[in-house]
């Protein structure tokens, strides 16, 4: 009996034992990738090096190559990061219980928002259009379910009644998405202010799709919606030091 309370004491401690580690090695790729973050978004890709973030961590070499070979493979886990994090965003905006062609325009300016206001997204971002011609995971980065996900909602949205139910769904999301993509990236070239160019996207290619009906209801939704998160914008950047 007694050995097999020393078993099982044992037993448990080996479990705590591996949850430890791995929460330990959980925490030790979260300090490299935040350390990297913060060095790509500084310097870029080019101008960094891999002993930069490594110092940057405050990490042993042996720390370090346990979770990452190279300055690459660090980079192409921040894009995964970053784009698991606008995947999670958008879905949960277009699961909402809302009609779905706001939901659609929300996630629209949630993405935006995403992207200017979210250092992870925004070097993320940065990163992928940086490697896009030599990185594997800067292109597979786009073969994501967001063009199905896209397709199903504005299917959605004309079983609804707000979109015509002439147009070809996967059309227009694919559109939406390339036009949001350009738009976020001519900002980043030119910055354009980026709320506005969300605004403008929308107008553009809801104002051939949405149903006579709702044309009003989908112009004033966009409205409001481009107002909120440009106050947003303005309060943070009145709150910034």
């Amino acid at each position: 009996m007694c050995n097999s309370v020393r078993d099982d004491d044992h037993n448990e401690a080996d479990r705590w034992s591996t949850v430890g580690t791995q929460a330990r090695s959980g925490v030790t790729r979260q300090t490299i990738i935040d350390s990297a973050v913060d060095l790509f978004g500084e310097r870029g890709f080019g101008g960094t090096g891999l002993i930069d973030i490594i110092e940057r961590s405050g990490l042993t070499k042996g720390a370090f190559y346990y979770h990452f070979r190279t300055k690459e493979s660090v980079a192409a886990a921040i894009i995964d990061d970053a784009n698991r994090v606008i995947a999670e965003a958008m879905s949960a905006t277009l699961a909402t219980t809302s009609p779905m062609l706001e939901n659609l325009i929300t996630a629209a300016f949630v993405v935006t928002d995403l992207n200017e206001r979210t250092k992870l997204v925004r070097v993320g971002n940065m990163l992928r259009q940086s490697l896009i011609q030599v990185s594997p995971a800067a292109t597979e980065s786009f073969n994501d379910d967001r063009g199905s996900l896209l397709a199903a909602s504005f299917s959605q949205a004309i079983a609804e009644g707000d979109l015509r139910d002439d147009i070809n769904p996967e059309a227009v999301g694919y559109t939406a998405w390339a036009a949001m993509l350009g738009s976020r990236i001519l900002s980043d070239a030119t910055g354009i202010d980026v709320i506005t160019g969300t605004e403008n996207v929308l107008r553009v290619i809801l104002a051939g799709a949405v149903a006579e009906q709702s044309r009003q209801y989908c112009d004033q939704f966009i409205a409001r919606m481009a107002q909120r998160y440009a106050q947003a914008d303005k309060l943070v950047s009145s709150s910034a030091p």
